[in-house]
């Protein structure tokens, strides 16, 4: 599914970065003609003879040599804003266009879904998997183990097979993503660090980067859609944002939180954040304003939980601990708060746990909702209501997975089995 909004802002943000470029070209034209060619009248009294007759001579000089110029420049200003005013008729008529393959592509996702489990990959792992991620076309899948290693997988033809151990951490890999631009992962540990995965010639994975900063067990993490900004979210209370053109230095550091930050989301016009906090009643928004994470909002819940995620620009899902509702809130256009506007039933058990994040597939238009014992998956409808499409049943809460970019496969490994299971997307077809 095509992300409109996303699109717009990101051109416009390559639109303002040309026209600031032509203003400060402008403005250095200018300066330097006024600067060369004009001159005060005091000024002028305060010259001998020659001294008036040479700057008499400059001012016809430039009369009669740089007028030819300064019509160039002003017939090279015209056609520019002639060429803006046809371009942006282009764009009332794409947009048309565009909206109608959204429309069509979200059609194409009304189909009823499940996800069949693929025999011959059910891999065997005593030591936990605590999180999973695929690279961009699901070739690699990396998961990250209770030890402290990480797993590199290849999936060749359909058939999961393992290429690499990497060890660098300490402790339990708990959050895993993967920088799909630059063929790239990042990692987030119980020992606090987050570490920046490359690829060298000899197709080996390498520790490149690592960023020190948290004290506590690093809950969560994730990327801005340029895949430049990592946001992690730690059980020292603070969520910390890292940004690759400082050399994924700490650029800000949000930390008067009440708890342990389980689950961070940004929405698709990355100005809003949002954050749910261990054992507290509310979820916390965050508004980016002038490059800068500012608070927005507090929203008051009835029960905290583990996990949240945005479903488009302005509505996010939010699951309570061990509830058998998952809620929906929605940004109010008049008061500029997000407000709750449904509740959808989903399966659930008396306990639940940590990790295993929501996750919301554009493409598909799919969620997945971890809850209890159960891994639940929604289809967002073209009327934007939430349709249950399946629950799969596991023999315990401690259940840890993830869907890739495409929501082709999903990956879990569970506390019962101490398998990693990997199953494929099936749409089912709607007989008339």
């Amino acid at each position: 599914m095509k992300d409109i909004s996303e699109q717009c802002i990101k051109l416009v943000e390559e639109l303002e970065i040309q026209f600031s470029k032509v203003e400060q070209f402008f403005k250095q034209f200018k300066s330097e003609i006024l600067s060369k060619y004009s001159i005060l009248e005091s000024k002028l009294l305060n010259l001998n003879q020659n001294q008036i007759s040479n700057t008499l001579s400059n001012f016809v000089k430039f009369n009669e040599e740089k007028k030819e110029l300064a019509n160039d420049f002003i017939r090279i200003t015209d056609n520019f804003i002639e060429s803006l005013r046809e371009s942006s008729k282009k764009f009332e008529i794409s947009q048309v266009d565009d909206f109608q393959t959204f429309e069509d592509e979200v059609h194409d996702n009304s189909k009823p879904f499940s996800y069949v489990l693929m025999q011959e990959n059910r891999k065997h792992s005593s030591i936990r998997c605590c999180s999973f991620a695929f690279n961009n076309d699901s070739s690699i899948i990396v998961a990250g183990l209770e030890s402290g290693a990480i797993q590199i997988f290849e999936l060749v033809n359909e058939l999961m097979k393992e290429k690499q151990i990497c060890k660098n951490h300490k402790d339990a890999v708990y959050c895993l993503q993967f920088m799909t631009k630059s063929n790239q992962f990042v990692s987030g540990s119980e020992d606090a660090s987050l570490i920046i995965w490359s690829i060298n010639d000899q197709q080996e994975w390498f520790n490149s980067t690592k960023l020190i900063g948290h004290t506590g067990i690093m809950m969560c993490l994730i990327l801005d859609n340029s895949e430049n900004v990592i946001f992690s979210g730690n059980s020292d209370r603070s969520i910390k944002i890292w940004d690759k053109q400082c050399n994924y230095n700490c650029t800000q550091t949000l930390n008067e939180i009440s708890g342990d930050i389980l689950s961070l989301s940004l929405n698709s016009g990355q100005d809003m954040l949002i954050s749910c906090i261990e054992k507290s009643d509310q979820i916390i928004v965050y508004q980016r304003s002038d490059n800068l994470w500012k608070f927005y909002q507090k929203i008051s819940v009835q029960l905290w939980g583990y996990r949240l995620c945005f479903v488009g620009n302005n509505r996010f899902a939010f699951q309570p601990n061990a509830s058998n509702i998952m809620e929906i809130y929605e940004l109010n256009q008049i008061t500029k708060q997000f407000t709750q506007i449904n509740k959808v039933p989903v399966e659930s058990d008396s306990k639940c746990d940590a990790l295993f994040p929501q996750q919301f597939v554009k493409q598909k238009s799919i969620l997945v909702n971890k809850n209890g014992c159960f891994v639940n998956l929604f289809r967002i409808m073209p009327n934007k209501t939430i349709q249950s499409q399946e629950s799969i049943k596991f023999c315990s809460e401690q259940i840890y997975g993830a869907l890739d970019k495409k929501g082709e496969y999903l990956i879990t490994w569970d506390e019962y089995s101490q398998q990693v299971q990997l199953r494929k997307y099936k749409e089912q077809q709607i007989i008339i």
